[in-house]
């Protein structure tokens, strides 16, 4: 049992929604909640990536077990840590920001984040959730698995989910996480498009881990 890296991913994914959902309770703007997902998710793969990978993210979990890169019990197990850690971080937060600040923001809920998202489509949102999660999964596989050439995959997973934000956000919120769709959602009592934020998500996460098989350097797919 691994209980350092469970707890990372903890401390991750609390982060990610502290800062994120924080941002939003705060009434900062949407680029400003894209840059507070982004560089979270960044210093935190920079303090805790050696300890448990760095994923903070169930789908991308689910592209790194789809890789052989980790064990099924352990998959699960920082599912557990990740969705816990997501759940307290907005607990925290209710505690820090007036009810009125938490309300208005829909305790972080990815599909009320603009006015256009409330208006979108589920399918639309399915669709948004999904590509989004594919491109930040095939960094983490390029980026942190296979290291790509890269010594610093914090900053490269970091702007692709600010990126992704700022792409998608009108349209999904950018959750492209499930953990930080059921860290809001848990708190709003909102759960009718779980199907979109869980599973946009992992079919996003599926594609990335089974194309990437294809499009890594054969050398680093021989040593997988």
């Amino acid at each position: 049992m691994n209980l350092k890296a469970y707890v990372a991913e903890f401390i991750g994914a609390f982060a990610l929604l502290f800062c994120g959902v924080g941002a939003m309770a705060a009434g900062a703007d949407g680029l400003a909640v894209a840059f507070a997902h982004g560089l979270a998710i960044a210093v935190m793969i920079g303090a805790f990536g050696a300890v448990s990978g760095g994923h903070f993210n169930p789908a991308v979990t689910f592209a790194v077990f789809i890789r052989k890169k980790i064990e099924a019990k352990d998959m699960l197990l920082y599912w557990v840590f990740q969705f816990i850690g997501a759940v307290a971080a907005v607990y925290t937060l209710k505690q820090l920001y007036p009810d009125s600040a938490m309300v208005t923001c829909a305790f972080g809920l990815p599909q009320t984040a603009t006015e256009l998202a409330a208006e979108m489509q589920p399918v639309h949102r399915f669709a948004a959730e999904m590509i989004g999660t594919f491109f930040l999964a095939s960094v983490v596989i390029g980026s942190a698995i296979y290291k790509g050439g890269t010594q610093a995959p914090g900053l490269h997973i970091g702007l692709t989910i600010t990126a992704s934000a700022i792409a998608i956000g009108a349209v999904s919120g950018s959750s492209i996480n499930p953990a930080r769709w059921l860290g809001s959602a848990a708190w709003a009592g909102r759960f009718e498009e779980a199907w979109v934020y869980l599973g946009g998500p992992l079919a996003g996460a599926l594609l990335a881990g089974l194309i990437s098989v294809y499009v890594v350097h054969k050398d680093e797919a021989a040593a997988a």
